[in-house]
Formats: structure tokens, sequence, C-alpha cells
């Protein structure tokens, strides 16, 4: 809980960490979200989501100190509180216990809740905000709580501008139970989603007016659909969705059973009373096959967009539940299998959610080899080469990052890190603002060797952290000064002498 950023998506989780920081040590406006990167035109000023849960998170800190631990504690209660408002509401619609249990544990401990639930991706998060902003809807509707609908309408307008896909169970809500609101709530939902939809979309006018008056180089806010692809791409990215991807979210024979689970239970009888859960579990898979094809292209690595689909988990199994209750309230026999049913899925998922969990955080843990029906060896030999990669490159900086002050290289200093290929990952391990590899090259730097073409921007010192690369003249500075050198990591003083 309390180590920094690690394993893969390291770009990611160090955008959201470099966004607090700059609001705790600049003291910025929540409109004015800065990174630690300094683009080609001197611009540390960009946006991408919503950044409210970096700001507090930011201004926490400076009560706190710089924390990881409160930051994951804090991503992590939001997953509980989710966990038990989706316990909530599923008790109110099927009065039981069992169901309510193994749903909201099965959402708990599915693999990409399991590893993103207490990390620094913000996408999970944001997904356990909006399904507490649903059960204040819902709280709404059992105790008319004006309070309760305005909390709710404002989280998932939250959600939204962070992350518009996070408001499909919304929608498939909705859609469902529309026939069903009175006039009142017609126009209080109404209401409510025109101010979702509002802030939504001011925000994404506003990031876009944001990015091109400073920084446009970072964040991409479209969509990659399959049908823009060419058969070749589909059938590359095809694979590395099944084997990179889809296993965060179930693993292939579950997700199977899963869709066995919600095609079977169409063919049983509903009451009246529960249609509309029945139209919200049929446009939800829609939506899901649509949010798929839509992001097709970033399927090949991103296993946090399954984020947005755990929420089928629990919605087609109590959806079975309901279609199957007088089966199971009827027979002892059938209450002893679903008990059974859920009792076992409950621990297969906590046993290899939490071999992926261990993956993530102790990919040569030995035991891992053990359990390749769980974790395949594909992913035990990538996740250890990314701990290499990152012990290679990165632990060297989080050992310097002690030394700067010493070496007389603070907070005002500017610094390029070379050759690290990402924006942010060197320089908030270092906390120093300045250049990194990211948007450079020898053809854009036209003929010029990283650091005269840094020294150029106006970076006064320059760290080198590839040993590869110490006796290349390409990166290695002619005329600076090496003030500190350790295996994997070597600084220089770049500035001219006057």
């Amino acid at each position: 809980m309390q180590s920094g950023p690690s394993s893969i998506h390291m770009w990611r989780q160090t955008f959201g960490l470099s966004f607090a920081t700059n609001y705790m040590q600049e003291d910025r406006a929540l409109f004015s979200p800065a990174l630690h990167w300094e683009d080609p035109e001197g611009y540390r000023q960009s946006a991408s989501e919503f950044p409210l849960y970096y700001y507090i998170i930011g201004n926490l800190w400076k009560l706190t100190g710089k924390s990881h631990l409160l930051y994951r504690s804090i991503s992590l209660f939001l997953l509980l509180a989710a966990s038990c408002c989706l316990f909530r509401m599923i008790r109110k619609f099927t009065a039981s216990l069992w169901i309510s249990y193994g749903a909201s544990m099965l959402y708990f401990l599915s693999p990409v809740m399991v590893v993103y639930g207490n990390q620094f991706v913000i996408d999970a998060p944001i997904v356990n905000a909006a399904v507490i902003g649903v059960f204040l809807l819902l709280l709404y509707h059992e105790k008319g709580s004006k309070v309760a609908w305005l909390s709710g309408y404002l989280i998932l307008m939250i959600c939204g501008m962070s992350k518009p896909t996070v408001l499909m169970p919304l929608i498939a809500i909705l859609l469902s139970f529309y026939p069903r609101f009175s006039k009142k709530d017609f126009w209080l939902h109404g209401i409510g989603i025109a101010l979702v939809l509002s802030g939504t979309l001011g925000w994404i006018l506003y990031v876009e007016a944001y990015n091109e008056t400073f920084s446009g180089l970072l964040f991409l806010r479209s969509t990659a659909p399959i049908w823009t692809l060419s058969a070749e791409k589909i059938m590359e990215i095809w694979p590395m969705f099944l084997r990179n991807v889809l296993p965060y979210l179930l693993p292939l024979p579950a997700l199977l059973m899963l869709v066995v689970i919600f095609i079977g239970s169409l063919f049983f009888t509903i009451d009246a009373r529960y249609i509309g859960l029945r139209r919200m579990l049929i446009l939800s898979w829609l939506g899901a096959l649509l949010y798929l094809a839509l992001f097709f292209q970033i399927m090949d690595v991103h296993d946090y967009y399954m984020l947005e689909l755990t929420w089928l988990i629990p919605l087609t199994l109590v959806h079975a539940y309901i279609t199957g209750k007088y089966f199971f309230e009827n027979s002892s026999a059938g209450f002893v299998v679903l008990r059974a049913f859920i009792l076992i899925a409950v621990l297969i998922m906590t046993l290899r959610s939490t071999a992926y969990y261990r993956l993530r955080h102790n990919p040569t843990d030995p035991a891992l080899t053990q359990v390749e029906d769980w974790v395949t060896p594909h992913e035990i030999e990538f996740l250890r080469w990314v701990q290499y990669h990152y012990e290679q490159d990165y632990q060297p900086l989080k050992v310097l990052s002690t030394e700067l002050d010493a070496l007389h290289i603070g907070l005002d200093a500017r610094i390029s890190v070379v050759p690290d290929p990402s924006p942010c990952t060197a320089l908030y391990l270092l906390n120093r603002y300045g250049y990194s590899g990211y948007h450079y090259s020898p053809e854009f730097i036209a003929g010029l060797s990283y650091p005269e073409y840094f020294r150029s921007r106006g970076a006064e010192y320059y760290v080198l952290h590839n040993r590869n690369l110490f006796s290349d003249p390409l990166y290695v500075p002619m005329d600076g000064k090496l003030i500190y050198s350790k295996p994997g990591v070597r600084v220089y003083d770049i500035r001219i002498e006057k």
C-alpha cells in the first residue's frame, strides 16, 4: 500500500500522481491542471479527465505530505463503498442475502478490480464512484430524498466528465425503467440527465480549448472503432485482447459461463415487476459489445478498460436469480445448488485475483509457476520482463531522487531525463520539472545530440538512466560536467559557464 507506481501502465499511473503533486506543490486552481513534463512550446499544462480526484488528493497532501498510502487508501475506500452500495441495491431487488453477498463480492473480487482497486489509475475510482451515484438515485426512489437525488447526479456528472463511458449503467437503467416513471420522476430525472450531459460536454469543450491553448500532445479523447481497422490489424489485436485484456474481467471459461447464464435466463419467465431489469440486462450486454467495438484498437494491452464492464457480472447473476427464483425458493436441492455455485465462484475468483495481484507486484514469486491454470506462462514472462525493465531503468532514479538536494538540484531546476519514453514517469520519480525522451527523436532534434537539444530548450541538468547508452555520443554530453555516477544512472551539469 505504501509503494509507488510500478509494473505496467506506468505512464497512466504517473500522469495521475503528477497532476496531484502539482496541485500540492504549486497551489494550482482546480481548472488549471499541470504535469512535470514540458512540451516543445514550453507548456506543462495539459488536461484529460476532470481532475477533481487529483485536486482533492493534492490538497490532502498539503496536510499529510506526499503519501502513496493515502492515495491508495482513498481508491480502496471507494471500491469498498461501491461494493457495499451494490450489496444494498441487490438486496433491495432480490431480498436474498446469498445472491446479494455473492454478486457484490464477485464485483469486488474481479481481477481488474483487485489489481486496480488500490492503484494510481483513476479509472477504478471513477467506476466505483458511478456505482455510488446510482445507489443514491435508488435512495431517492426509496425515501424521496432530494439530497440523494442531487448528490447522485452530481457524482455521475463528475464521473461523466472524467470518463464518459462509465455512464453506460445509468443510460441502461433510465432506458429500462423509463415507462414506470411518474410525471414528477420524469422531470427530475430529465433535469438530472441534463446536468450530467451538460457537465460532460462542457468539460470536453473546456479540455479541447485548454489543450489547444497549452499542450495537446498527451491525451487522446477519441474512440478507435473496429470498423476503421483493416482485417490484418483486427487479427493482430484479437489474440492480444484474449490473452492480455479479457482475462482481467473474467477468465474465458467463466466469461463463457456468464454468457450462457445471460442467454439462458432470457428463456425463463420474469415477473412483470422486473421487466425493466430484463431490458437493462439486454441493453447492458449490447452496450458492452459497442464499447469493445469503439475502443478495439487499444484493447491489446489496456486491461484497465475492463473496469467499465465489471457491473455486467452482478447484473447478470441478479437477473438469473430472479428468473429462477421460483425454482430456488421451492426446491431445497435448488437452494443448495445456488449456495454451492456462489461459494465456488467466489472461491475461484479469490484464488485467480490473488494470483493476478501477486503477479503484478512480485512476478518472480516461484509459486506462480505452479498455478499456470490461473496465470499463463506468457503473463509471467511478460511481467518479469516489465520488472526487469523497471529495476534497470527506473529503480536507479528512485535512489537518485533522495540525493538531488545534495547535488543542489532543487525543485526550480529544469532537467532532462533520457531515454525515458514516457512523459512523466522519470520526472515524477525525481519530482523535477523538465523534459524526457517522449516526443523527441534524432530526427526531431535536427541532427543535434540529446544534451545539446535539451540545453537549447533551457535544461540545466541532464540525467542518463540507461547503462547501454553511457558511451553513445548521441546521448552523452561532450562538454557537460559529470556530477553523479552510480550503476544505471549518470547526472551531468550542462549549464554553459559564463
